[in-house]
């Protein structure tokens, strides 16, 4: 989501817009280059700094309207609750909970908020003139769960970093050496948030990596990239198996492009995926990607490239059969991905932006 409004962001600054930003965290990188409003995130809580940035949004949204009535608020999903354009990345109120894991208090404080989170979505996605989904799927969480007429949802998906490009065999070898993976080894990528409801599916990859880690004529290397709640917990668990070295459990790395360039695979099979920025970075990088059918990336994967979608995500099974099958006919399913990521870069972060615009213009005619 963060990448996605730094790209629209970016896009009307550049087409001559002045651009107002609301929100609690900013990259240093974009000091100067908009005007910025800060919210902070009161005591430390989430619930009251998302109160908190509800309410300043929405009193920086009258201000500029009441200034300058041709202006137009965009905001994401609950964030806020200003009746202009909603653009939404996930949605609350089609979210699946699964958090049975989950400590008791963590199940008691994670269901309060999304009880806040799904009344306040609802509000506010209702109230919008017009919302814009990052896929087909998220449309039809909007209109079929949280009551939004079908005429004012569009679609736009993300766009792509056209400088995403296959990893040369420099970079390979470098990542493999980083990594401590040898040329010989299959490297299966893993790339999510590790929460307690395991919306990303690593206990599935799990399950998938030790069922064809059986195979002792070759070695597979897992490679987990992410931070959450439950890091801690994955690698007491990792440690306390016989994986050996064979897994990697990185935490949160700024060095995602280097996994997918160590990477022969990559596994996502998401719960609940609106997208899947990881996906498409992965097949970009010329990695193949496996997926969960549901997702919205997944409305993208062209005719040759929908073996690697799962029906199930939670069947490690079918998973382990799929990479196995990849990897059988690894140079063929590389073929095939760089292809489908021609098609992807084709499609940019401006593209998208000028597309909102376009949308956002044609409802004012």
């Amino acid at each position: 989501m963060d990448r996605a409004n730094l790209a629209l962001a970016e896009y009307l600054r550049s087409s001559g817009h002045e651009v107002l930003l609301v929100g609690h965290d900013f990259d240093d990188e974009l000091s100067g280059e908009f005007v910025r409003k800060q919210v902070p995130r009161y005591l430390g809580s989430t619930a009251l700094g998302e109160r908190g940035l509800a309410h300043v949004g929405r009193r920086q949204a009258e201000l500029l309207v009441r200034e300058n009535p041709h202006a137009r608020v965009v905001v994401n999903g609950a964030n806020c609750g200003f009746g202009d354009i909603n653009w939404v990345h996930y949605v609350h109120n089609a979210y699946p909970a699964n958090d049975g894991d989950a400590p008791l208090w963590v199940r008691w404080k994670e269901r309060a908020l999304r009880r806040m989170y799904r009344r306040r979505e609802g509000r506010a996605l209702r109230a919008a003139r017009l919302v814009i989904a990052n896929s087909q799927a998220a449309a039809r969480h909007v209109i079929a769960a949280v009551g939004v007429p079908e005429s004012r949802v569009k679609v736009v998906y993300p766009g792509c970093a056209p400088e995403l490009r296959p990893a040369s065999e420099q970079e390979k070898a470098s990542a493999r050496e980083w990594l401590q993976v040898s040329p010989a080894d299959r490297v299966i990528a893993f790339v999510g948030a590790l929460t307690w409801d395991d919306n990303k599916g690593l206990e599935t990859v799990w399950r998938a990596w030790q069922n064809i880690s059986r195979d002792k004529r070759q070695r597979y290397v897992l490679v987990v990239a992410g931070g959450g709640a439950k890091l801690k917990s994955w690698r007491e668990r990792v440690a306390a198996s016989d994986a050996g070295d064979a897994v990697r459990v990185l935490g949160f790395t700024e060095r995602v492009n280097e996994v997918l360039a160590a990477a022969d695979v990559l596994v996502s099979p998401s719960r609940y995926e609106t997208f899947g920025l990881n996906v498409q970075e992965a097949i970009c990088r010329g990695v193949p990607a496996i997926a969960s059918a549901t997702s919205g990336i997944a409305e993208l994967y062209p005719k040759e490239m929908q073996p690697l979608l799962l029906k199930d995500c939670e069947d490690s099974e079918a998973l382990a059969e799929v990479i196995e099958s990849c990897f059988q006919s690894l140079a063929a399913w590389n073929q095939r991905t760089r292809s489908f990521a021609d098609q992807l870069r084709s499609y940019t972060w401006d593209d998208m932006a000028r597309q909102i615009v376009e949308i956002a213009a044609k409802q004012n005619a």
